[in-house]
């Protein structure tokens, strides 16, 4: 990436949610000031220290690289300043729920180990990405205007797009061991309860669901799970199972059979995704009102005198 690029656009702060929040208590002397929110010296510099490993340091060490390397993390701090208050001023937060929720589907154990943040900071980074997303739904997507003309184009011209082959819903398990999958089948067979036995034994994630996969089909989950699933009647327990994954039992709990969605299926769909279409021309109109109306000051003093 450019060194001037950095930060040009407020979309990667979204997809980031930089990669450091502005401190609720900034120290060091204030390099920024966005509508009464702080950015210190502080603050800048450990953004700088989180970013510049993606880039080579003899490149930085050039004062014209230094320097834009510099204002574009401070650039990214004072979007991300704008983007907040704006949420505070729409009254957008995020309950304990929501972030927990963020937290469990995106925590990896190992990235407080491979990285300097520490977990409290992480969090609230997460926390802080979440409004910024929801500020953007509720003040610019959802206000994106979509003509139910263009909907019926689009799907004219994607039917092929919502066509829903057969789909599955079965539950599995899977193990390592075929000594103890035949165990578990012999045990199946004398009537033991499927998902009590996938909670017990089984290897995957969807084990704390009782081995239950959803619904899928051949373009969704590997193609060996549908050709075990077509053989089955509903209620029925497939023979073990070697695949690649290891040794498996399927259970068929329901089957959807093809059929090609209706316009008024996928009215939503396709109203998102045309969303989606208009997203970036239509934020850039949004946010580049919200940065006219903040009052945004620099110090370029104290941004001189901060090194890389």
């Amino acid at each position: 990436m450019n060194l001037k690029t950095i930060g040009s656009t407020v979309l990667a702060v979204i997809g980031i949610a930089t990669l450091l929040m502005i401190s609720s208590c900034s120290r060091g002397p204030v390099v920024a000031n966005v509508d009464g929110t702080k950015i210190s010296a502080d603050d800048v510099t450990n953004a700088m220290n989180l970013e510049k490993g993606k880039y080579d340091p003899i490149l930085l060490k050039t004062p014209a690289n230094a320097r834009s390397f510099k204002q574009a993390v401070l650039e990214n701090l004072i979007q991300e300043a704008i983007l907040l208050n704006a949420a505070k001023k729409a009254g957008i937060h995020v309950s304990s729920d929501e972030l927990k929720k963020i937290i469990q589907d995106t925590q990896d154990p190992a990235i407080f180990k491979e990285s300097s943040i520490p977990e409290n900071i992480w969090k609230e980074k997460q926390r802080r990405r979440l409004i910024i997303s929801k500020l953007i739904q509720q003040e610019v997507t959802d206000k994106i205007p979509v003509a139910p003309e263009e909907v019926r184009t689009y799907y004219n011209a994607h039917k092929q797009d919502f066509y829903q082959p057969t789909q599955y819903h079965a539950r599995q398990i899977i193990v390592d061991n075929k000594d103890i999958a035949n165990q578990i089948v012999a045990r199946l067979k004398k009537g033991e309860d499927f998902a009590a036995l996938a909670q017990e034994y089984s290897l995957s994630p969807d084990r704390k669901r009782g081995g239950d996969l959803g619904f899928f089909n051949a373009s969704t989950f590997p193609l060996i799970f549908t050709e075990i699933c077509e053989k089955l009647k509903i209620g029925e327990i497939s023979d073990l199972v070697a695949t690649d994954y290891g040794f498996q039992i399927f259970q068929l709990l329901e089957k959807r059979q093809p059929r090609q969605q209706t316009l008024d299926d996928v009215k939503k769909e396709i109203e998102s995704l045309l969303r989606e279409e208009y997203m970036e021309k239509a934020f850039d109109k949004w946010f580049k009102e919200q940065r006219e109306k903040a009052r945004i000051t620099v110090y370029e003093k104290v941004l001189e005198g901060i090194n890389v």
